[in-house]
């Protein structure tokens, strides 16, 4: 999950291999391609001129879906020395940052130890993997989601801010965000499993998030919400534990924890259909469900 690959502007020879390279990356496949050097969509642009004016356009276009997808992920901190070949700058680049990409792919007459071409490419549809339930490995799985999404959803019954193996997981996982695009995350969760007499007070939520949003350093000017409903009668139930925004989404099969002596938690990226469903019952509000309690940050002024 999260992997980055790299791939020379001259490793595809028209857009119907292009459009096979790109295919495979993206917040749906779990994996991304990055524009290195930084003019990579302009070089393969100029590699495909040969083809025609049409055979262009079509580039044009794979390129352009691929950038609105966030299956082509520009960095600008990535070096580039124009004194050297692509091939050249990738291997200084993997020396400065050692596993920083999963792959390279080089053109067909450049391909050399290590590098692969367009017709080696065998990758899954998804990047799907067995973590260790620790803090590290949920955010280094996620890191580029929190980074891109303007808004995040969190999704689990049990996400409750009182138990310290949820706490500090969600101090990492939104210090990642703050760093990024983000300017709102909503959490969802069930009424019944987290308020209770043998559970915690909605006062000890609430303060739990405010330490959680401050050790996190979750900026003031941006929105935080926690909503707490109950799904007992609605045909809309909370089960299945996402993070996801507008770009794509993680399934996470223990939902959003630290587990002890190893134990380890199935992660997996949302296909379109899932996505799409749950951005109209979390996102857009098309659902049955009894929202009970809402906490949000800032407070909403009283007018």
């Amino acid at each position: 999950m999260n992997d980055f690959f790299a791939a020379d502007p001259a490793s595809c020879d028209n857009s119907g291999e292009l459009r096979f390279l790109l295919g495979h990356f993206g917040p749906q496949a779990g994996r991304y391609l990055a524009a290195y050097p930084a003019t990579w969509a302009k070089d393969v642009g100029k590699h495909c001129e040969a083809l025609g004016p049409v055979e262009g356009e079509r580039v044009k276009l794979l390129l352009r879906r691929a950038r609105e997808k966030a299956a082509l992920l520009g960095n600008a901190t990535l070096l580039w020395d124009e004194r050297s070949d692509w091939i050249g700058n990738f291997r200084n680049l993997t020396r400065q940052r050692p596993g920083g990409f999963a792959q390279a792919i080089v053109p067909r007459l450049a391909k050399t130890e290590g590098m692969a071409t367009i017709d080696d490419l065998n990758l899954s549809p998804t990047a799907d993997e067995s973590i260790q339930a620790v803090s590290s490995e949920y955010v280094r799985v996620s890191r580029t989601l929190l980074l891109l999404g303007p808004e995040l959803v969190f999704v689990d019954p049990y996400l409750n801010p009182c138990k310290s193996d949820r706490r500090g997981l969600l101090v990492s996982m939104f210090g990642v965000a703050a760093r990024g695009k983000c300017r709102r995350i909503t959490c969802w969760a069930r009424h019944s499993d987290i308020l209770g007499e043998r559970r915690h007070s909605w006062e000890e939520v609430q303060a739990a998030l405010t330490t959680i949003l401050a050790d996190s350093r979750w900026p003031a000017d941006r929105e935080f919400r926690y909503v707490l409903v109950d799904d007992a009668t609605a045909r809309t139930k909370m089960h299945p534990r996402y993070m996801f925004s507008i770009k794509g989404g993680i399934r996470y099969d223990q939902g959003f924890q630290c587990l002890s002596k190893g134990r380890r938690n199935d992660v997996s990226p949302l296909g379109h259909s899932l996505h799409e469903e749950d951005l109209r019952i979390y996102h857009e509000g098309e659902h049955d469900m009894r929202i009970e309690k809402v906490f949000e940050s800032p407070r909403p002024s009283k007018s």
